[in-house]
């Protein structure tokens, strides 16, 4: 039971983790792309 409860912490840090990462990043993976289109729909 013991190593099943450090498992799921484990998997919920990892997601925490990520989230984080998705939050941070996100706005700026948003700009590139939109910059992107931006230059691709100008030609």
């Amino acid at each position: 039971m013991r190593v099943a409860g450090g498992r799921a912490e484990q998997n919920l840090r990892a997601e925490l983790k990520r989230d984080l990462f998705v939050n941070n990043h996100a706005p700026k993976i948003l700009s590139i792309l939109d910059a992107l289109v931006a230059v691709i729909l100008s030609k």
